[in-house]
Formats: C-alpha cells, sequence, structure tokens
C-alpha cells in the first residue's frame, strides 16, 4: 500500500466516521433540548400547582361554614 492510497483510506474512512458521529450525536442533542423544554414545562406547572393550592386553601372552611348555615336555615324554616 502506498501513501496515497493510505492517505486516501483514511480520508475515507474519516469522512465515514464524521458522518456516523453527526448521525449519533444530533439525536442527542434534539433529545437533550426535549428534555430540558419537558423539565422547564413540569417545574411552571408545579409553580401554577402550589399557587392554586395556596389561592383555594381556605376555601374548605368557607363551604363547611356555609353548608352550616344552610342546614341551620332549614332546620328554622322546616319549625
Amino acid at each position: 500500500m502506498q501513501q496515497t492510497e493510505f492517505v486516501g483510506y483514511l480520508m475515507v474512512y474519516g469522512v465515514i466516521l464524521i458522518v456516523a458521529l453527526i448521525a449519533i450525536i444530533k439525536p442527542i442533542i434534539t433529545l437533550s433540548t426535549a428534555i430540558q423544554r419537558l423539565n422547564d414545562t413540569m417545574e411552571k406547572i408545579n409553580n401554577d400547582v402550589i399557587d392554586v393550592e395556596k389561592e383555594v386553601s381556605g376555601h374548605d372552611d368557607m363551604i363547611h361554614k356555609h353548608e352550616l348555615r344552610i342546614s341551620m336555615l332549614e332546620k328554622e324554616n322546616g319549625k
């Protein structure tokens, strides 16, 4: 094998190797980007849920008091 043949083979296999690496690395980068967007979305959803839970935390007590008032009014009207 002469030096020119060796360099030729080296270049051909080098190009094939580079294309193969790009074919493997590109989906990995795309997947990493998608995972990061998913993490950001989940963090936002979790923050929204926390905000809603804070907003409605006193509603159970208010509903219970309202039900008591209704039942007391029904008892008075029933007499």
